[in-house]
């Protein structure tokens, strides 16, 4: 497995300041999967063989959506995915 590189970037309306979208990097890698992990809200990035590269958050979603990314994840990825997403991307229910 890949060892994780966490970044975070956030995109915000240059005008409003209102937040349009977080991308959470796990991993560096060749995205070669894209899948939509909870409709239209949020989206992860997986590599060739399978990991996790990074999730892409458009609107709020849920907390459980992240839980069950992480799931197979090393701890410090899990606990890179409850920490770094804007309180305002995630629901906690």
């Amino acid at each position: 497995m890949t060892k994780p590189r966490f970044n975070v970037s956030v995109s915000t309306d240059e005008d409003s300041g209102r937040l349009l979208a977080v991308y959470i990097r796990i991993r560096e890698g060749l995205v070669e999967e894209t899948l939509e992990v909870d409709e239209d809200r949020a989206f992860a990035d997986y590599d060739a063989a399978g990991q996790l590269l990074g999730v892409e958050l458009l609107a709020p979603c849920k907390v459980q959506v992240l839980d069950n990314l992480a799931e197979k994840e090393p701890a410090e990825v899990r606990e890179f995915l409850h920490s770094c997403p804007p309180r305002s991307m995630v629901l906690s229910a």
